[in-house]
């Protein structure tokens, strides 16, 4: 095969998407259990989720720009906090300012957090509250990036998370291994109730891909909410979908 040829099979930066991202890491591991996007397990939504069969779940955060990545931070700064140290902490709100020159006197005292909305900032002060073992977490965490985002994700990437790395040729590398955040597994009842969500969950999204009539769309809707209830339940907390 010539030069140009090996070329045109290269990625582009232009087709690199996070839906890209996430179709190259259905490959990631053999024979998993379970794999799902953009989906609510823990109490927040994961760009990718993978259960092992021996019970592990890989958490996979797709980023395509380096402000997205360090936005993660930013804005998720309560479930970074419970990977890190499986605490955590609540915030209550405390007001909401426009202009960002107000935001320099919440800056200088540790206990705020600030959220930018875009439009506005929400203020909020973090409780001393803290909640330890109540809020899950997978066992383990990982950054997905493309070629050109590595170098500079690499130096900013905390113990906690590991890194994933889409090249130009189509392969996936594992350019950061990292240790297990916890080694907790799902109770076997807890298992069972997955394991009925997640294929009630699969068969949703192939028939509303496939535009199959609204009743069958509808019943596997209802069986989902049914098998959430009872989730809830037997585990004492959510399994939240996109709905």
């Amino acid at each position: 095969m010539g030069t140009k040829s090996k070329q045109n099979l290269l990625l582009t930066k232009e087709q690199v998407s996070e839906q890209l991202l996430q179709q190259y890491l259905r490959g990631w591991k053999s024979n998993p259990k379970y794999i799902v996007e953009n989906l609510y397990v823990f109490d927040w939504e994961s760009d990718m989720l993978i259960k092992t069969r021996s019970g592990y779940w890989y958490e996979v955060e797709c980023k395509i720009s380096l402000a997205d990545f360090k936005n993660d931070f930013k804005h998720k700064w309560q479930k970074h906090e419970l990977l890190k140290t499986g605490e955590w902490h609540p915030l209550t709100f405390v007001c909401r300012e426009t202009d960002e020159k107000a935001l320099s006197k919440y800056e200088s005292y540790p206990g705020y957090h600030i959220e930018n909305t875009g439009k506005a900032w929400n203020i909020y002060i973090k409780g001393q509250d803290i909640s330890k073992g109540e809020h899950r977490r997978p066992n383990y965490f990982y950054y997905c990036v493309p070629w050109y985002l590595s170098g500079k994700v690499l130096p900013l990437l905390p113990d906690y998370a590991g890194l994933l790395v889409l090249a130009e040729d189509g392969k996936l590398k594992e350019v950061k291994q990292v240790l297990a955040l916890h080694q907790h597994k799902y109770t076997n009842e807890e298992l069972k109730l997955c394991d009925k969500f997640y294929y009630a969950y699969r068969n949703w999204k192939e028939n509303v891909e496939r535009h199959q009539p609204t009743a069958e769309i509808k019943r596997l809707k209802d069986e989902i909410a049914f098998l959430k209830a009872e989730y809830k339940a037997v585990a004492g907390c959510d399994i939240k979908d996109s709905f």
